[in-house]
């Protein structure tokens, strides 16, 4: 088991409690706490950052299906939240290119350490 708490949210509960996809809304309930904790955990998740352009490139086309409700065999609703995090994660949700890697969401905690380091060093 992994520890979510880090954003790593494959952790057996996660996939316990996988819940019915629904495109573009949250995949945890906004209304609580941990509900809340979790969905921001989801978008710093730096596991993000070492997403390949095959899977941005799968996650978006499979994403554009069930947008067109084309019908989908063998993809599971842990997939679908799972393209879902990785198209918000890399796709600018209002010019629709790719951010930056440092610039990401995901990627402000790496980007943190290294500025920090070399300020402190100064």
């Amino acid at each position: 088991k992994r520890c979510a708490l880090f954003g790593i949210s494959r952790t057996i509960g996660d996939l316990m409690d996988t819940p019915p996809f629904k495109l573009g809304e949250p995949r945890y309930d906004q209304s609580t706490f941990w509900g809340r904790l979790r969905h921001f955990l989801d978008i710093v998740d730096p596991l993000t950052l070492f997403t390949t352009k095959k899977q941005l490139q799968d996650a978006v086309e499979l994403l554009d299906k069930v947008k067109s409700n084309e019908p989908l065999s063998g993809v599971t609703n842990q997939q679908l939240w799972e393209a879902q995090k990785i198209k918000q994660a890399i796709i600018h949700p209002d010019t629709g290119e790719k951010v930056f890697m440092p610039c990401r969401m995901s990627g402000k905690d790496v980007v943190a350490v290294f500025t920090g380091s070399s300020v402190l060093g100064n």
